[in-house]
């Protein structure tokens, strides 16, 4: 015999607790989305492209659109027809659970959590952000994913 399985014999529950602390993690996206210290500093009616591409980054997707905004709450929304320029970030987490990687235990017990975060700036036609709006967003899959749904502080 080539391979012998004596050694699992002997510590099932090392072997066990061992792959029960493997799991895996992945990231995409710009980190800088999670960072409220930096999302903080984009000023509505102030910041320009320049100031947030400075402080975030170049945005994962760019998009242009015209339509109409409104400038200052109470004020009349700005001409329709305006230019907008839409700029997205975003960040995804994965981590999955160490019990998938179990042969016949990971099809019960194993899963993956996602984290989803998203940042949206919206700019007019000289450039000055006009709407600002963040997302995040988590789920879990799984067999046993089907847990009540908590709120994300």
């Amino acid at each position: 015999m080539l391979f012998s399985f004596r050694p699992f014999r002997r510590f099932p529950i090392q072997y066990i607790a061992s792959l029960l602390l493997v799991s895996s993690c992945v990231s995409s996206g710009n980190p800088s989305v999670v960072d409220e210290g930096r999302t903080s500093q984009v000023i509505l009616n102030s910041s320009t492209t320049e100031d947030v591409k400075r402080i975030l980054g170049k945005p994962n997707s760019l998009s242009r659109q015209s339509g109409s905004y409104v400038t200052i709450p109470g004020l009349p929304p700005s001409q329709p027809g305006t230019i907008m320029e839409i700029w997205s970030y975003s960040h995804m987490n994965v981590e999955v659970d160490g019990a998938t990687f179990i042969p016949i235990v990971g099809l019960f017990a194993g899963g993956a959590t996602s984290n989803v975060n998203t940042f949206t700036v919206i700019f007019d036609e000289r450039g000055i952000v006009r709407h600002i709006s963040s997302t995040q967003s988590q789920g879990h899959s799984g067999l046993g994913s089907s847990e009540k749904a908590e709120p994300i502080p």
